[in-house]
C-alpha cells in the first residue's frame, strides 16, 4: 500500500485515522482507537475530497476500532450517510464491534445499494487444542442451511483439528441477511 501522507488525529487522541491507497489505487481510511462524540468528518471528507489523483473507490477498515460509545455510535452513521457519496464505498475487516452495531443499527455498514461489505472478523474456537482465532470471512462464505445462518468452516492452523465458530451464528451473522 502506498502512503497518502495523511493520518488524522481528533483533538483528543483517542482515535486515529490512517489513509492511504491501496495496490488498486482506491483509497483505504483506517480508523484506530476509540469512537465518539470527537470524531470529525469534516476533517475526513475535507481530505477525501482534495486527495490527489481524487478518489475513485472508497474502502473502510474496520478492524482497528477498540471502542465506541452511544454517541460515537451517532456521529459514525452520520459519517457513514456522507461517505456513500462516494464512488465504490466498500467495508474491509470489520471487527466484532462493528458487525455488533450492524446486528442491531442500520446503516453501520451504510446504505445497501452504495457500500458492500467485503469482509469481516469472525470468532473461532478449537476444541481439541483449545487455541482461539478471529477468521476474516466476507458475506458470501456464510451459508443458509435449512433456513438458519451457518458459519463457514476452518481447520485450525495448529492443530489441524476442526475449528467452531464461537458464537451464535444466527445472532453473530444476522446483519448478512440485510447486504
Amino acid at each position: 500500500m502506498r502512503n497518502m501522507g495523511i493520518t488524522i488525529l481528533d483533538e483528543n487522541a483517542k482515535l486515529r485515522l490512517e489513509m492511504e491507497r491501496d495496490e488498486s489505487d482506491a483509497c483505504v481510511i483506517r480508523p484506530v482507537g476509540v469512537v465518539d462524540e470527537d470524531l470529525n468528518a469534516t476533517v475526513i471528507l475535507t481530505a477525501l475530497s482534495s486527495a490527489v489523483p481524487p478518489v475513485k473507490a472508497l474502502k473502510l477498515d474496520l478492524g482497528h476500532v477498540s471502542r465506541m460509545n452511544s454517541c460515537g455510535v451517532r456521529e459514525w452513521l452520520l459519517l457513514m450517510e456522507r461517505l456513500c457519496r462516494f464512488p465504490n464505498c466498500s467495508i474491509v475487516n470489520a471487527n466484532e464491534l462493528f458487525v455488533e452495531q450492524a446486528n442491531i443499527i442500520p446503516g453501520v455498514f451504510g446504505k445497501k445499494a452504495t457500500v458492500k461489505v467485503e469482509s469481516f472478523q469472525a470468532p473461532y474456537h478449537c476444541g481439541v487444542c483449545a487455541r482461539d482465532c478471529i477468521k476474516l470471512i466476507s458475506p458470501g462464505q456464510v451459508r443458509i442451511e435449512e433456513g438458519e445462518l451457518k458459519a463457514p468452516e476452518f481447520r485450525c492452523e495448529k492443530c489441524q483439528g476442526p475449528m467452531e465458530f464461537d458464537w451464535s451464528e444466527e445472532e453473530y451473522f444476522s446483519f448478512v441477511k440485510r447486504l
